[in-house]
């Protein structure tokens, strides 16, 4: 992992760093869905959309396929595509979701080769990300899921009623400490009606999504492969930071892969004892900011 260092050509430029969340937020929330179920489709994304929220919904190809799972319905690929016009993540859950440390490394990368091929001929997009099925990982396994992907989601914050008893003082509790400690909160949430840890009273749900809306000015919400992109960046990238008369030149340099990378980062430059926060593209050239 790379040390950040910046290199200030003149003192003019008091401080210069790479914040830790887009646009300075203290804290980021990646909404996250497992199993691709139908109530993904008619429930969850409407509310998001309404709000100008995005997600990431995990699915598993070959339910889609089958269109029914364990007696709930799942999402179809058209569902899929449209979801991943709106700016949602569609990404991979494996495409039968079985054990995956129970298998070889062959079955293993037919199991997560197999569904990443689907989701791209269904949204045109190939998934960068990758969900664990029953959060089951070794060495093999981490291996495997993590070849040309930004982030696994190797930890989750499980939401819901049938078994994780939410509620309105959890869910607000939980955001409290996300933003407070500056972390990244990852949830995990499955059917609303149908699937696992469903819901008595999805207002419940549909309420969280208003609040975390709300605080926006304090935690970055966007997708798990745009979060997860942009913390690999951040550790990756140096920047040499120069004061010229007009404007402030920032050159990052950036080890990384920019085909899979492509998210833009946010830093904050101090110059003449005021703060600035400037995004720019961790692999461009020299980018020129107006004082």
């Amino acid at each position: 992992m790379a040390v950040l260092t910046f290199l200030c050509a003149c003192s003019e430029v008091e401080d210069a760093r790479i914040c830790a969340y887009r646009g300075g937020r203290q804290a980021a929330v990646s909404l996250t869905f497992d199993d691709g179920l139908l109530d993904h489709y008619t429930m969850v994304a409407p509310h998001l959309d309404s709000l100008g929220l995005k997600a990431t919904f995990w699915v598993i190809g070959k339910s889609i396929e089958e269109g029914e799972y364990n007696y709930a319905r799942r999402l179809t690929w058209e569902m899929c595509r449209e979801m991943s016009d709106r700016g949602h993540e569609i990404s991979n859950h494996s495409w039968s979701h079985p054990h995956l440390t129970e298998l070889s490394e062959e079955e293993l990368r037919e199991e997560v080769t197999r569904n990443d091929d689907a989701i791209e001929r269904a949204t045109g997009k190939r998934p960068i990300t990758f969900c664990y099925p029953f959060n089951a990982q070794n060495e093999l396994v981490a291996r495997v899921c993590h070849e040309g992907r930004v982030g696994t989601r190797d930890y989750q914050e499980p939401q819901g009623q049938a078994n994780t008893h939410s509620t309105p003082e959890t869910l607000r509790a939980w955001l409290d400490k996300v933003i407070a400690e500056g972390e990244w909160g990852v949830t995990m949430t499955h059917g609303i009606h149908s699937g696992w840890d469903q819901w008595d009273d999805e207002q419940v749900l549909w309420d969280f999504f208003k609040d975390l809306a709300s605080r926006q000015d304090e935690v970055w919400i966007d997708t798990f492969a745009a979060v997860a992109a942009y913390r690999q960046e951040r550790e990756h990238c140096t920047l040499r930071v120069r004061r010229y008369r007009k404007c402030i030149g920032i050159k990052p340099t950036c080890d990384l892969d920019p085909a899979l990378f492509r998210e833009p980062l946010t830093a904050e430059v101090t110059v003449d004892g005021r703060s600035r926060l400037l995004e720019f593209d961790p692999f461009g050239k020299e980018q020129f900011f107006e004082l």
